[in-house]
């Protein structure tokens, strides 16, 4: 099956950098050796998947500001969850778990689908949200943990599996 890559834009440490996502039967992000590839700017991801022979759809990104997910992690409260940020967040976090073979990442569904959830339709997508109509999670302390757990669990395999591409990454492409 052929896959559809993305451009994704990510700000982590008040820096701005991007990796390669894509999609087909299952999304992922691009890796080399189980490592994802991160890229400092655009021109150089789009090198990187020019001499990879991919195409990378015209879409703007939209930021995945896991800064705020590191902020919010870091303290953490009730009123301070942002659905959007954090969904976007989690939705990242299992992408890349599935691309560098991390099977431990949310491990336990059971426990953190109501969660994800709540994220989810708190988005308010016009698409599954009716008019005039908006949904609020409410969250628990027991919710406020387990989201802090699984979103730092998310951040730091995010930390430990990326590498910056370097022009000797490019380099060995061509050879």
């Amino acid at each position: 099956m052929n896959r559809n890559y993305f451009i994704l834009w990510y700000r982590l440490d008040r820096v701005d950098s991007y990796l390669i996502w894509y999609t087909n039967d299952f999304d992922g992000v691009v890796v080399d050796s189980e490592q994802v590839i991160m890229f400092k700017s655009i021109p150089l991801l789009r090198k990187y998947a020019d001499k990879c022979g991919w195409h990378i759809e015209e879409e703007d990104p939209g930021l995945h500001n896991l800064d705020a997910v590191k902020d919010w992690i870091e303290n953490p409260s009730k009123t301070g969850i942002n659905c959007d940020i954090f969904l976007s967040g989690w939705n990242l976090f299992i992408d890349i778990a599935s691309s560098v073979q991390n099977v431990t990442f949310d491990l336990d569904r059971q426990k953190t689908q109501l969660i994800y959830e709540k994220l989810f339709w708190g988005n308010n997508l016009p698409s599954v949200t009716p008019p005039g109509q908006h949904y609020t999670p409410t969250w628990t302390d027991d919710e406020v943990e387990k989201l802090q757990e699984v979103l730092a669990d998310g951040l730091k395999m995010f930390q430990q599996k990326c590498i910056e591409s370097t022009g000797s990454a490019l380099d060995s492409l061509t050879q």
